[in-house]
């Protein structure tokens, strides 16, 4: 599984308990922006939902 660079902060920042609204100010982009890359973040990963796509990046040890 890969992930890009943006995907791994996004996720980094939900594992760390962000909510998705949280996340534009964290990363500077637009919510637009945290929506395409949340999208795109699932389907590198399989994942249904953004706590899915956490745990699924955590059992491939893409974050710690």
């Amino acid at each position: 599984m890969n992930i890009s660079p943006q995907q791994k902060i996004l996720v980094e920042h939900l594992a760390n308990g962000l909510k998705v609204g949280e996340i534009p100010k964290a990363m500077t982009l637009s919510q637009v922006s945290i929506n395409k890359h949340m999208q795109a973040l699932k389907k590198n990963l399989g994942a249904k939902t953004a706590a899915h796509a956490v745990a699924r990046a955590l059992r491939e040890g893409l974050i710690e």
